[in-house]
């Protein structure tokens, strides 16, 4: 359903407004995937499904394909310095000056 074309124009369209993104149409799709193969559209279920992806990558294409990882940081280590870009492709470095203030990172993917 994510793949489809149909699917992809719902994305978009849920992009566009004001009071929801992307996640919420994924999560109608999820639903929408449980009443389709006769398993109750439950927020149990719902979770379930989720979990299982998880448990098992090889099913799931955005669980196998995610290149996420466990950092090694722990509270009270230095930040490392990364290289970054801007959207519009300038180079950022980060943290842009060494600091011992504390920081939170909050990072995200355009595609």
């Amino acid at each position: 359903m994510r793949r489809s074309s149909e699917g992809q124009a719902a994305f978009a369209r849920a992009e566009e407004r004001e009071d929801e993104d992307w996640m919420e149409e994924a999560s109608r799709m999820q639903l929408r995937a449980l009443r389709e193969v006769g398993i109750a559209p439950t927020q149990r279920n719902l979770a379930l499904l989720r979990s299982t992806a998880l448990e098992h990558p090889e099913l799931a294409l955005y669980v196998r394909n995610n290149k996420c990882r466990q950092g090694a940081l722990a509270v009270g280590d230095r930040a490392p310095v990364l290289q970054l870009h801007e959207l519009d492709g300038t180079p950022r470095r980060f943290p842009a000056e060494a600091t011992a203030r504390p920081q939170v990172v909050f990072a995200g993917s355009v595609s």
